[in-house]
């Protein structure tokens, strides 16, 4: 079983009416919802964190090699026979 931990934060009063508030239009009580949000948005922060970024002109190299790509070379070439002989054994 995972170990559990306590999480604490102030908040001013009209804000803790709020997310009790909200947490009731949801049916929650109010710490299943504040760890739903809170949870959610740090997944989406991570992720975004996480995701590689491609400049303009980066994403035009890529869109003009998935147009047209190179012809392959001898070492892909090799490659290829060499998986195709593994994949048939």
């Amino acid at each position: 079983m995972a170990t559990r931990t306590r999480f604490e934060m102030r908040l001013e009063k009209d804000q803790k009416d709020l997310l009790e508030e909200a947490a009731a239009v949801r049916g929650q009580d109010l710490t299943a919802f504040a760890l739903g949000v809170l949870l959610k948005e740090a997944s989406d922060v991570v992720a975004q964190y996480q995701t590689p970024k491609l400049s303009e002109r980066g994403m035009r190299a890529i869109l003009n090699l998935l147009a047209s790509p190179p012809a392959p070379n001898a070492a892909l070439k090799r490659a290829a026979r060499r998986h195709a002989e593994q994949v048939r054994k």
